[in-house]
């Protein structure tokens, strides 16, 4: 690797005192990791939410170094066994319904509830919310799920940290979109606009967003889900995803988050406070989604051996 052209490796101090060699040839700072490490590097990252082989091996690549690392990687997340077990792979994939694309974050929030859920610290259910521009997801366990409980977890956990709305996308009921608007209104001592209603065939991207957290949340084999779940949605947020080759992250905060496992920050350019807003709201007005329908292949894959397999799951 050394003798690698577009490598540039120089030694970085940790803030211990030991030296770990890094590359420097990207604008962030990859530390070279010991082959007797690599395996327990791979279990760090993956196993925040047990993304997809792809989304698996961007992240590792962007945080770290060692020869040969995409195929080992690849090699791993096919066989993790938790993703095995927790994940159904659909070899038919439906085509993904057209919709409008929000013109700024936190506009359009689509909520929804999971459960009932194996008790844990005596929540039941949990309410997602995720905001269809960015697709930033918030997951709050909840007790029950009347329009009440429902009303005040989404007002504290979403409308005190990015404002109200100016669409909730549900399909719980028409009455019960009717009552979590009373109550809504109430807390928030003005009327929120009307529930757009639900439509399945342009609901696709967030049906998928929520398989996967059910999936993730399934793998990390806790029954004590509540525990595993803020977890989770570190790693939902920080994996890199397939549509904009951004994180949910960076669609958020116009950068990455730094998770457990990694060394070094990235350089940065000191500036003052109102020069750093100011590039980020530039940064941030360029940052777009991408429509759903161009995001995803509809192509059906049917593995050739499958007639034939070495070992099943049943």
């Amino acid at each position: 690797m050394q003798e690698s052209s577009s490598l540039q490796f120089k030694p970085s101090t940790l803030p211990s005192g030991k030296t770990l060699w890094c590359d420097i040839s990207t604008s962030k700072i990859r530390p070279y990791i010991p082959e007797e490490f690599r395996m327990q590097m791979f279990q760090q990252i993956h196993g925040f939410c047990h993304p997809g082989v792809k989304s698996t091996i961007k992240q590792m690549t962007e945080k770290f170094i060692w020869p040969e690392m995409k195929k080992q990687i690849g090699e791993w997340a096919k066989t993790c066994m938790r993703c095995q077990k927790c994940k159904v792979n659909r070899h038919t994939k439906s085509k993904f319904g057209v919709y409008q694309i929000p013109d700024g974050r936190f506009s359009v929030v689509h909520i929804d509830l999971i459960g009932p859920l194996p008790p844990s610290e005596g929540m039941e259910y949990c309410l997602t919310c995720i905001d269809r521009y960015s697709s930033w997801i918030e997951a709050v366990p909840l007790p029950a799920i009347t329009a009440e409980i429902v009303g005040k977890a989404f007002y504290n956990n979403w409308i005190c940290r990015f404002g109200v709305p100016a669409q909730i996308i549900t399909d719980q009921g028409r009455q019960f979109e009717s009552q979590l608007l009373r109550c809504l209104a109430a807390i928030c001592g003005a009327k929120v606009s009307h529930t757009t209603p639900y439509h399945p065939q342009c609901n696709g991207k967030i049906e998928r967003q929520h398989r996967t957290l059910k999936s993730a949340i399934k793998a990390h084999n806790n029954i004590r889900w509540t525990e595993s779940l803020p977890t989770v949605l570190l790693g939902l947020r920080a994996a890199i995803r397939s549509d904009t080759n951004h994180s949910i992250a960076q669609m958020m905060y116009g950068t990455n988050i730094k998770l457990p496992g990694e060394f070094f920050d990235p350089p940065t350019i000191k500036m003052d406070q109102e020069t750093f807003v100011s590039q980020l709201q530039k940064y941030m007005e360029k940052l777009k989604p991408v429509p759903s329908n161009r995001s995803t292949s509809t192509k059906k894959y049917l593995c050739i051996k499958i007639s034939d397999p070495a070992l099943m799951f049943l």
